[in-house]
């Protein structure tokens, strides 16, 4: 019995130890989960801090990125702008070195005393397969015909002006599609060398243009009428465009009708539009003659033509008078006729009928001799042949023929 008590005594003893074991583990265990959860919630917040670190570092990077895109952008814009600025100076500059080449050999060709006579110029055509792009200058007192270069772009029913004793041909059709462009070409150089090349001009017509008719007033290319590509119409409009920076162009005026095939021919700030046809139909050949009046700019019908007519050229007579040859009646018949009509009078009578019938045929006036040549005759032929008018002999005679057959061309006296 006593041995029973004395074991269950000593057994009670081991169980409190293990009690007070239990106990000391179990706040070890508090302990270690405190520490535990401290640890726990200091990576969380650590993770999160980094997170948020993170974050804002792709903040910054992604606000970066934007501003560098936003630079390339404007850097290219700049880009662009400095290449447009080069290749504007770059022609600038190449203009300038060819007007000091020009300017040398004019000096050249006044110390050496040759013959400035007006020459006769003949640009493009139609040789009735195709737009050409061949050149020519006559000479009335050798009667000959010499080629010059050819332009860059062939051009059929182009305009062609004088500025500054440099020719710009205007605008054209060019086999398939027609052009806004101008050429120029010196004539100053081309007394010294004939081999000069056109040059482009850096300012254009407004959109792509034929059958147009130009003229030069105080450094400002006058447009007038055609067939507008970009529209797909023929024009009523007077457009004003500009041949010295800043190149602008303009609408002037609206005629009553649409034109093209007509003429024109100015007359100090006044440009007489004769004839032409509303359109393509040769039905709508007008007799119709205006004036624009620049300065004013208002247009006016004066009393019409005896005859309506398109395809023909003029030329300006005297003070008064505009020259109309050749061209095609309202039934698409070629004509030989000729007549004089006086502005101021508003009055016409016919001039001797020229050998040949002629449409599309170009004229220009050397002193008192008015040249006509090429065109298109009665039985379909592209002609190379020239006539020629006087009044002190009231006839007309040949000259030289041009060396290429074309119709369609277009011509100027410089």
């Amino acid at each position: 019995m006593d041995a029973v008590k004395v074991n269950l005594a000593a057994m009670n003893l081991k169980l409190n130890d293990v009690d007070e074991k239990l106990d000391r583990n179990e706040k070890k265990l508090d302990r270690n989960e405190k520490r535990v959860e401290t640890n726990v919630k200091a990576v969380e917040e650590n993770v999160v801090a980094k997170v948020e670190l993170v974050q804002e570092q792709l903040k910054k990077q992604e606000e970066s990125n934007r501003q560098l895109k936003a630079d390339n952008v404007e850097m290219k814009k700049s880009l662009n702008q400095m290449t447009k600025q080069l290749e504007r100076l770059t022609q600038q500059t190449s203009h300038e070195v060819q007007t000091e080449q020009e300017h040398e050999k004019k000096g050249i060709a006044e110390a050496d005393g040759i013959d400035r006579e007006p020459k006769v110029v003949v640009v493009g055509g139609w040789n009735g397969q195709e737009s050409v792009n061949s050149v020519e200058m006559f000479g009335l007192s050798n009667a000959m015909w010499a080629p010059l270069q050819p332009t860059k772009e062939p051009r059929y029913l182009a305009s062609l002006v004088v500025y500054n004793n440099q020719i710009f041909v205007v605008g054209g059709y060019c086999n398939g599609h027609v052009i806004k462009s101008i050429e120029k070409l010196s004539m100053n150089a081309v007394e010294v060398d004939q081999s000069i090349t056109w040059e482009n001009v850096l300012t254009e017509l407004p959109g792509p243009m034929w059958g147009h008719r130009s003229v030069v007033y105080n450094g400002r290319l006058i447009v007038i009428g055609g067939y507008d590509v970009d529209k797909s119409a023929y024009s009523d409009k007077i457009t004003e465009v500009s041949l010295v920076p800043p190149y602008t162009s303009k609408v002037l005026a609206t005629m009553p009708q649409t034109r093209w095939f007509h003429c024109v021919v100015l007359f100090g700030g006044k440009i007489v539009i004769l004839g032409g046809g509303k359109d393509a139909k040769y039905t709508t050949s007008l007799k119709s003659v205006l004036m624009y009046d620049i300065v004013k700019n208002e247009c006016k019908e004066l009393a019409p033509l005896p005859y309506p007519v398109s395809e023909m050229a003029a030329v300006k007579w005297g003070d008064d008078n505009v020259i109309i040859v050749g061209g095609v009646d309202s039934d698409d018949n070629p004509l030989n006729k000729v007549l004089m009509y006086n502005i101021r009078t508003q009055t016409s009578f016919m001039l001797p009928d020229m050998k040949y019938k002629r449409r599309g045929c170009v004229a220009a006036i050397v002193r008192d001799t008015v040249i006509v040549m090429g065109g298109k005759d009665g039985r379909g032929n592209y002609l190379k042949s020239v006539e020629n008018f006087k009044f002190d002999r009231f006839t007309w005679d040949e000259l030289p023929e041009i060396q290429k057959a074309r119709t369609g061309a277009c011509a100027v006296v410089c």
